[in-house]
């Protein structure tokens, strides 16, 4: 905080797995939680939600005295392939005959960040709150797009390749020309 109170910026965009820190991880990888998942019930860690909750409230004040605007941008959807970019060059290439295409359905996605968008939406009613959701423009037929127009859309299971980032471009470009 010290370096924005010497920066001053107009706006502060916040981006992240946002589901990590409420104890969703992607085990099939090997991901280890940040804050584990309550086993007891299978959801998500209540305590982890009230602490990003009470830091993104201070962090909302801190930016209002300052005047500077805050853009959460919502967790996108996750692919269910470790490496999409990785398997259509080995497709392609002829060292694979079949093209994996594992998929996250919106109903996976939505278990992995509902509690976490419950909280941005929320504090987007209450207070000055930007929030930004793409996740409709990485779904097809309520599951995730890994390939278009021949060209996969993740680089791995959480990140989009430069053609990824093309699907979302607009809203990114539409969003950014408010700011």
């Amino acid at each position: 905080l010290d370096l924005l109170d010497q920066v001053r910026p107009n706006n502060m965009i916040l981006v992240a797995r946002w589901s990590r820190y409420t104890g969703f991880t992607n085990t099939t990888f090997g991901e280890q939680p940040i804050f584990p998942i309550d086993s007891r019930f299978g959801k998500e860690n209540k305590a982890a939600i009230e602490i990003i909750k009470r830091n993104m409230q201070e962090l909302i004040s801190f930016c209002a005295k300052r005047n500077i605007s805050l853009w959460i941008i919502k967790q996108v959807p996750e692919t269910g392939e470790i490496a999409p970019a990785q398997n259509l060059i080995s497709y392609m290439s002829g060292r694979i005959r079949n093209l994996s295409d594992e998929k996250q359905t919106e109903v996976d996605h939505q278990r992995m960040v509902s509690a976490i968008n419950n909280v941005f939406d929320k504090l987007s009613r209450e207070y000055d709150v930007n929030c930004l959701d793409f996740s409709s423009l990485l779904l097809l037929d309520r599951q995730t797009i890994n390939y278009f127009e021949d060209r996969a859309v993740y680089r791995d299971y959480c990140h989009l390749t430069r053609h990824g980032l093309d699907l979302v471009r607009p809203f990114v470009v539409s969003m950014l020309n408010e700011i």
